[in-house]
């Protein structure tokens, strides 16, 4: 069942996906679309007449970069941000459609193939310039010097194996061919190296839109892509003789064009701030496809050197493509040395990053220790307060519970304490419970827990400790703090001691047994100790209301 559900969810996802990506378009992006769906349609049914059909093709070709610079041009006018690359971009687009309206006028008009050079050529070629220039002004995140000298290598790489099957499929051909006058050769050749300017732009549109690009860098990058198939196209039937109008990469250029023309808008209408592009349309890895970009050509430019190894054509083209190679394989080296010194970069960066999170995690367990110890220690007097007293006395008894043992507890209040603070103030008072802390921690054990359990209170848990040694060490705390110097006048505390080696009840029957031997000290006049001898009976005992939460 659930095989049958889970195909039906992801078609659901993928259709939600692309009607959420088509309600997002604007409306130059809708009117691009339909217009070449329209072509599209016209190229599949060929109706009417070859001539007609040559015709509307031509008409179709020459409509759609018109109409996409006249909204460009629209929209730069109402721009928020840097109006330049609008224009450029606009400039370009009109320029190219200049040129397919000449074209056009041949073949419809004139009713004979345009002649070449012409004044077709001025307007295709005049859209080179414009959209370098707007494509060099986009606002463009910055990037660091180390990325910089990557990208810059990339580039190289990208072009160096480009320009090599240019030379061999299309430039040398051009260049090479024997009839045609010296302006028909160059402008033959500017068509490719033309071309070669688009990739160039396209280089640096990758290079600079980051991991996000923004809107109008994804449409100028696509219709770039676009324009550089037909031209690519087109120059090649072109040299074997075989374009004719109305074929299938035709329909690349009003696509580019008018691509390039809705990124125009999308800049301007954007701003400087850009518009992101929606999340169904983000790439999931740029980086590592981008960083495998210009490695993919160094096995393509390798096939084409061993084709033209075993091929064995004309010299002046195999020296093309051996150079090409040859200059590829001294970028690739260098990219790696490139690639080597950056990531010994990146090493020291993250050993120098760990040793930081080494110190700041020493730190922060240093400042987590001082925290648990303000948490668990009394302010006046540096003892343990009552929350890590009945933690540890919880602890002992579960251990002793386990293996065995006698737990001891030993709990004292200084005498008649109230009376001191109210005749020689608090800060006597506090000077008082200091002193007793003080003789606390001088005569306990490392194993034994000396806590301030409230007020002028204090206990003492005694583990694997007899009832004999307990009742030794209270006496002995009685006496020190008895003989204390450095207070007003003599101190002395009554105290409670109990011991168990039974588990039962749990650790507060020995807190009451403890605290009734403390209030029999006090009732027998106090400066003494008091053992609870009787433990079952202690057991059973009531303690006063608030003792136990105390």
């Amino acid at each position: 069942m659930r095989a049958e559900i889970h195909p039906l969810y992801g078609r659901n996802r993928m259709t939600a996906s692309i009607g959420g990506s088509l309600r997002r378009l604007q409306p130059p992006e809708w009117a691009a679309l339909a217009f070449n769906l329209l072509f599209l349609a016209w190229i599949i049914v060929r109706p009417l007449s070859a001539f007609a059909f040559k015709g509307v093709a031509d008409v179709f070709e020459a409509a759609g970069p018109m109409l996409a610079a006249a909204w460009c041009l629209g929209w730069g006018r109402r721009a928020h941000g840097p109006r330049l690359p609008v224009i450029c971009l606009a400039l370009g687009t009109l320029s190219w459609g200049i040129g397919q309206a000449v074209w056009t006028w041949y073949e419809i008009i004139l009713r004979r193939d345009c002649p070449f050079p012409s004044w077709a050529d001025a307007g295709y070629l005049g859209a080179y310039p414009f959209l370098l220039a707007g494509i060099l002004l986009l606002p463009r995140r910055p990037l660091a010097p180390a990325l910089r000298g990557r990208v810059v290598l990339d580039g190289l790489m990208t072009m160096t194996g480009m320009v090599t099957f240019s030379w061999y499929f299309v430039l040398g051909p051009t260049l090479m061919q024997g009839g045609g006058t010296l302006l028909g050769k160059v402008l033959g050749a500017a068509y490719p190296l033309s071309d070669l300017v688009l990739l160039f732009c396209l280089l640096a549109l990758a290079a600079h839109s980051g991991s996000s690009a923004r809107r109008e860098t994804r449409l100028i990058s696509l219709g770039l892509v676009s324009i550089i198939v037909a031209d690519t196209v087109f120059a090649y039937k072109t040299l074997h003789n075989t374009y004719h109008t109305g074929g299938w990469s035709d329909l690349c250029w009003p696509l580019g064009y008018m691509l390039v023309g809705a990124g125009g808008c999308a800049l301007a209408r954007a701003g400087a701030a850009g518009e992101a592009m929606p999340e169904a349309w983000a790439e999931q890895n740029p980086i590592l496809w981008r960083s495998l970009g210009p490695y993919a050509l160094v096995p393509a430019v390798g096939a084409l050197l061993a084709y033209t190894f075993w091929k064995r054509g004309d010299e002046a083209l195999e020296s093309g493509v051996w150079l090409g190679s040859a200059l590829l394989i001294g970028l690739l080296l260098l990219r790696q040395v490139f690639a080597i010194l950056e990531n010994g970069k990146l090493y020291r960066f993250l050993q120098e990053a760990y040793r930081e999170l080494e110190i700041k995690n020493r730190s922060l367990a240093a400042a987590n220790a001082r925290l648990e110890g303000l948490a668990t220690t009394d302010g006046l007097t540096g003892l343990k307060n009552h929350r890590a007293f009945y933690e540890r006395l919880q602890a002992e008894w579960s251990r002793c519970a386990a293996a065995g043992g006698t737990l001891a507890l030993v709990l004292l209040d200084v005498d008649h304490f109230k009376r001191y603070n109210d005749a020689y103030g608090h800060p006597a008072g506090d000077t008082v419970l200091k002193a007793v802390a003080r003789v606390l921690e001088e005569n306990c054990r490392d194993e034994d827990l000396a806590a301030r359990y409230g007020g002028e209170e204090f206990v003492v848990i005694l583990p694997q400790t007899g009832a004999d040694a307990a009742a030794v060490l209270a006496e002995r705390l009685r006496a020190a703090i008895a003989a204390q110097a450095g207070v007003r006048r003599p101190v002395t505390a009554s105290f409670g001691v109990a011991a168990s080696s039974s588990t039962t009840g749990g650790p507060e029957v020995l807190i009451a047994a403890a605290d009734r031997a403390l209030y029999s000290s006090k009732a027998g006049g106090r400066d003494r100790v008091t053992f609870a001898a009787d433990w079952e009976n202690a057991s059973h005992g009531a303690l006063p209301a608030g003792r136990l939460a105390a």
